[in-house]
């Protein structure tokens, strides 16, 4: 199967069956991949130059090992709020295709490992900080609020996101470990639910290191 960009007519070379979304990195025009075709979004390339740049060590394409298991970087999302920018990278498993998202802020790493969630959460406005309710068979407390609005995206990713489109989070606590609840203003069912891991850099081992200029 033959794919191109709509917007330029590049070769698509879509690595992962899943995409549902690319940004071409010949002219970053982001376009919707539907079955045998690609149609045109719009602009949705993150600009370094006009954004934070995140000194980061991940990179799209880039393949290593977490906890021994081999990984493709397909492509990344990233999200600007009050506090700043977050990246959400999507990683890829080889031996499972299992799509896992790693989050990096303010020079922290997490990985985002969803879980299933079995009673109604309640909206993003009923809650509040100190609030406690249970989730995913855990009693958490509310810690934090926050919402932060989808800015660009590279690579590929699993799902299709529109420009400006804002997210509200949810993080809560019990005991020592952490859990997300994100929240998205196209669809008022859709919420997901993560627990979060935090991780070290140096616990991920790159087949591709960056130049020390880039890091």
């Amino acid at each position: 199967m033959y794919l191109s960009c709509p917007s330029c007519n590049a070769p698509a070379d879509n690595v992962c069956r899943f995409s549902a979304m690319a940004i071409c990195p010949y002219c970053n025009m982001a376009y919707k991949i539907d079955g045998n075709s690609t149609v045109t979004i719009g602009y949705m390339a993150i600009d370094e130059k006009k954004s934070e740049k995140i000194h980061s060590t991940l990179i799209t394409g880039n393949t290593g090992l977490l906890e021994d298991r081999k990984f493709l970087i397909a492509g990344r999302i990233r999200f600007s709020g009050a506090d700043g920018f977050m990246d959400q990278w999507c990683l890829v498993y080889e031996d499972s295709n299992e799509i896992v998202w790693l989050s990096e802020a303010d020079g922290e790493l997490s990985l985002k490992e969803e879980t299933v969630q079995q009673n109604l959460v309640p909206h993003y406005d009923q809650l509040h900080c100190g609030d406690q309710l249970e989730v995913a068979g855990k009693i958490v407390a509310v810690s934090q609020k926050t919402s932060k609005i989808f800015y660009g995206a590279e690579g590929e990713i699993p799902f299709v996101i529109e420009k400006d489109t804002k997210i509200d989070f949810i993080h809560a606590t019990f005991g020592d470990k952490e859990i997300v609840i994100e929240y998205s203003d196209n669809d008022s069912n859709d919420v997901k639910v993560y627990e979060l891991r935090f991780i070290d850099s140096l616990e991920i081992n790159f087949d591709q290191l960056l130049p020390f200029d880039d890091l």
